[in-house]
């Protein structure tokens, strides 16, 4: 404290005293000339805003309705919801023409390369097209984003709203709870006061007892008029109704907001990859594009059917209340709260007051009987008197909240502040919505034609770049030869390029599938009893499973082609190895073939036979696919066997034949290990890269390491979970679930040969049940 006031000290001889005559108080005033000439500047008035809300109200109200004859506000008129549902159907139906239509031309000119006269005869030298697609864009984006102004409105209207609904429902839910409590201790009141009549000689009870029982029966009846009252009076389900409000408008913002940022996205996509000519960012701009044309077409008749329901409500909005409560006859004293008006639980209040107060006279002259008449009325007092008196007081302290639960200033209050941020902020949000979506929709058209007519010459300059000589290897000959190109023979160049456009579409595929690969396991899987040891920390955690359907796909080509074969899969019962289900398609692989991409050749196959499954026999759907090829033991690290899982979404492993050359490891290295492997008598070698990364598992059967299979990790399973479940798989080299797939499938390709006639239309399946499995079983 010493310290302290030193310091207040210096400070007090450090501060210097302003002369008073040196500085004096600045104060601005006008006069009245001068407020007016700043009032004649102002460029709105005060309350613009409510201005024009109010017309708004009054241009919606009178908005032609389509041959319903009513404007009035009535959510239960079948009529006047109808009206709004038609109006939401007609803006969907003219979005889906317009989608239809701007389809049309994007298929043309995008994918069949159809391309007019004009577009042939045009300089590929000027850019003005570009430009004038850029400054468009820019407009697009900026416009689209403007919206959020106009919903910002909407959102806060809609937020007071629903915070006016759910006050006034947590107030009558209090009022109803009071009340009912009030039941609850009249009657624990009723029940003491019969039992003290029970417990004791009459000749120990004094006239009052039979009294407090009269009395506490009355005050019980009391209790129970004013509970059925504010049952049948307050009104229900406020808190749903803006419950339900809020997720509607919740869907509504959504979709809104949605629908900006991908036209903004999509936008200024647009413009990087026109800036950098590149085709594929652009056509993927296009569809980003095509894919809000009908949904703000939607949100036009949305708006607009938001817009007239709100000028509807906030032209009489007190009468457009009570069509909302038409059970409730006590609103009107909730919402108008007049001065004059009293409570309407005011006579059943009183009567449960004036008969609580009754019987704490009565319980309070058996007090003092009880106090002069020795142990038995000690006994009275404690086990009947006194818990009476305290529930007697608890009833007092429900009346009085019940009472202030029925102010209905708050709710007043609340009901005109949710009234005037709809009428104002929700009409003006509503009707700003309504217009941008408008002319979203006008701009989103002609956008889509302009960015079309860029993607031409853009895709024309990435395949011939104005040149009119290009080299070109002949696959006849070494040597190169030049062959004459002119924008007519694009075509030509684009058969060429192809190769190269399907490997760097299929390696950006590829990747994004890629980087949803699981190399762990999903679900704790019970293999012959034993869940085993798991490679992944925190496995404790997984859901247990015992493994009892696995499943195994193969494809088998035709002799000397490279493009008929027949897929096959098979769902065996794990452990009895009992077939349940097969089936065997057609499949034709005009894909081209491409080292590290096998899968994009086979997967729709296999996808094809594991969706029919799907649709077929549901109920067995394999717990474990066993492919024939490799997961992650791959040069790109993922497989037909990750591919095939992760398109799928299930679990899969892959079983190789041949090894692939991956992370340093060749086939000497490997030859290697499984000598190591003959000398330690084992029968698994896992494969470890030069990255210390564990790749595969080697799995020898019973003849030793010669011709092992390699065990690969295809999706949500671990390198461990993935061994256990092919080892009890393996009655032979390959598993027993991709051993009969391949049987199968041969059958089939055998069958073509002895007929001498592929069968293109060949789709069938076998179902070796009798009866379907419960599916919850499992």
């Amino acid at each position: 404290s010493a310290f302290n006031q030193d310091e207040k000290a210096r400070s007090k001889r450090s501060i210097r005293r302003p002369s008073p005559v040196a500085h004096r108080p600045i104060s601005f005033s006008f006069g009245a000339p001068a407020r007016a000439r700043m009032d004649k500047m102002a460029l709105l008035p005060p309350d613009y805003h409510q201005q024009v809300a109010r017309e708004l109200v009054h241009f919606f109200h009178s908005f032609y309705r389509f041959g319903s004859g009513s404007n009035v506000f009535n959510m239960d008129d079948p009529a006047y919801q109808a009206l709004f549902t038609n109006v939401i159907l007609a803006s969907m139906i003219i979005g889906g023409v317009v989608f239809v239509i701007l389809c049309v031309i994007v298929l043309r000119r995008c994918y069949l390369h159809i391309r007019s006269a004009y577009s042939r005869r045009q300089s590929m030298s000027t850019h003005s097209v570009e430009v004038m697609a850029v400054v468009l864009l820019s407009i697009l984006a900026f416009s689209s984003l403007s919206g959020l102004l106009g919903e910002a409105q909407v959102d806060y209207s809609a937020g007071v709203t629903v915070d006016a609904m759910t006050n006034a429902s947590r107030q009558f839910h209090t009022a109803n709870r009071s009340a009912q409590e009030a039941v609850f201790t009249t009657e624990d009141v009723r029940v003491k006061a019969d039992n003290l009549i029970v417990s004791f000689n009459q000749s120990d009870l004094p006239q009052q007892a039979y009294q407090l029982t009269i009395d506490s029966i009355r005050l019980y009846h009391a209790s129970k008029e004013l509970a059925n009252k504010t049952y049948h009076l307050l009104p229900r389900g406020v808190a749903d109704m803006g419950t339900h409000m809020e997720k509607g408008y919740f869907a509504l913002k959504a979709s809104t907001n949605s629908a900006i940022l991908v036209v903004a996205l999509s936008s200024f996509m647009c413009m990087s990859a026109i800036g950098w000519s590149m085709a594929m960012p652009l056509r993927f701009s296009i569809l980003l594009i095509l894919s809000v044309v009908p949904v703000s077409h939607t949100l036009i008749g949305v708006y607009l059917s938001s817009a007239m329901m709100t000028a509807d409500f906030c032209v009489e909005p007190l009468n457009s209340t009570m069509t909302l409560f038409p059970h409730s006859p006590v609103m009107d004293y909730y919402i108008e709260c007049p001065a004059s008006a009293t409570n309407p639980f005011y006579a059943e209040v009183g009567s449960l007051q004036q008969q609580a107060d009754k019987v704490m006279r009565v319980q309070a002259a058996l007090d003092a009987y009880a106090r002069g008449h020795g142990d038995v009325g000690q006994r009275m007092k404690h086990d009947f008197l006194d818990p009476i008196h305290d529930r007697l007081v608890h009833i007092n302290e429900q009346i009085t909240q019940f009472n202030r639960s029925q102010a209905c200033n708050t709710t007043q209050h609340g009901y005109q502040r949710a009234t005037a941020s709809l009428c104002e902020y929700g009409m003006v949000g509503f009707f700003s919505m309504w217009v941008h979506q408008i002319l979203l929709c006008m701009l989103l058209f002609v956008a889509v034609v302009t960015i079309v007519l860029v993607y031409e010459r853009v895709y024309l300059r990435e395949l011939c770049d104005d040149m009119r000589y290009q080299l070109v290897s002949t696959y006849e000959e070494d040597n190169i030869e030049h062959i004459y190109l002119s924008t007519d023979y694009v075509e030509m160049a684009a058969s060429v390029t192809m190769h190269d456009e399907t490997r760097e579409a299929w390696e950006h595929e590829q990747l994004v599938l890629k980087a949803q690969l699981i190399e762990r396991d999903t679900v704790k899987w019970i293999v012959n009893g034993s869940g085993g040891d798991s490679e992944n920390a925190g496995t404790d955690t997984l859901p247990e499973k015992p493994l009892t359907r696995v499943a195994g796909v193969d494809i088998s080509f035709v002799k000397g082609s490279h493009t008929h074969a027949c897929a096959s899969i098979v769902v065996l019962e794990f452990g009895t190895w009992n077939v349940l289900y097969e089936a065997y398609t057609y499949v034709s692989l005009p894909a081209p073939y491409i080292a590290g991409f096998l899968a994009f050749r086979e997967v729709p196959a296999l996808s094809k036979l594991y969706n029919d499954l799907l649709a077929r026999c549901p109920h067995l759907v394999p717990d474990v696919t066993l492919v024939d090829g490799n997961g992650i033991l791959h040069p790109r690290g993922f497989g037909l066997a990750s591919h095939f899982g992760v398109l799928m979404g299930i679990p899969t492993i892959g079983v190789g034949k041949t090894f692939l050359h991956v992370d340093g490891l060749t086939k000497d290295v490997v030859k290697h290990l499984m000598d190591e492997a003959r000398e330690r008598n084992t029968n698994v070698v896992k494969i470890q890269g030069q990255s210390g990364k564990i790749w595969a598992a080697a799995l020898c059967g019973a003849a030793g390491v010669k011709n092992p299979t390699f065990v690969s990790v295809g999706h949500k399973m671990s390198l461990d979970s993935s061994l256990r479940v092919v080892e009890a798989c393996s009655c032979f080299r390959v598993p027993e679930p991709i051993r009969q797939a391949d049987i199968r499938s041969r059958t089939v390709i055998r069958e073509w040969g002895t007929t001498g006639e592929i069968d293109t239309n060949l789709d069938r399946f076998n179902l070796h049940v009798q009866a379907p499995v419960d599916s919850t079983r499992a």
